[in-house]
Formats: C-alpha cells, sequence, structure tokens
C-alpha cells in the first residue's frame, strides 16, 4: 500500500491478485444470475470494441477473454444513496482503475 494525497490509501493489484480474476467474474455472474432482477443485471463489456461479455467472460469481437484492467462495468443507478462510493458508480468506469470520488 501507498500514501497519496492526504489520508487516502491506495492499493495496487499484484500480478498475483490479478490471477483471481476468473474466480471473480464467475463470482459477479452468478450474483447476477442469483440475485439480481432480470432488468437490473449490469453487463461487463470489453473496452477496446465495447462488446458485451458472455457468462464466461469471452468477448465474441475480439475473440478474447480480457483481463480486469480491460473490462468496463456500466453505471448503476445509485438509488437514494448518497455515499460518495456508490455516486461515483453511477457511471461507468473500467475495473482495477480507482474510482473518482
Amino acid at each position: 500500500p501507498g500514501r497519496s494525497g492526504g489520508a487516502r490509501d491506495e492499493y495496487e493489484l499484484t500480478a498475483r491478485g490479478e490471477t483471481l480474476w476468473p474466480v471473480v467474474w464467475s463470482l459477479i455472474v452468478w450474483g447476477n444470475d442469483n440475485y439480481m432482477p432480470t432488468g437490473s443485471r449490469r453487463i461487463a463489456t470489453h473496452e477496446p470494441c465495447g462488446t458485451p461479455l458472455d457468462s464466461l467472460g469471452f468477448c465474441a469481437t475480439c475473440q478474447v477473454t480480457p483481463g480486469a484492467r480491460d473490462v468496463v462495468l456500466p453505471a448503476r443507478d445509485a438509488g437514494a444513496a448518497t455515499d460518495p462510493v456508490s455516486l461515483a458508480m453511477t457511471r461507468p468506469h473500467r475495473l482495477l482503475e480507482p474510482l473518482a470520488v
């Protein structure tokens, strides 16, 4: 962990941590299938081309399974939330990039 301006901590994911991406993706898909109502599912896309990823995290356009750094999560509805993180997630963002809060 490192310090960057003010009292905030910033953490950088290691290469070893990035190898957990397939597991994290599986949990995202499981949550969409078992927790999220059909109309409110967030479909992740491959950043370079904008193609939605399938349930295995595969981009049909580029014929690759991108790593987390090339995945974009769409904006979500903040509802009644007023905290900075929930509000920041109302904008599309790349995974592994800090949210602008």
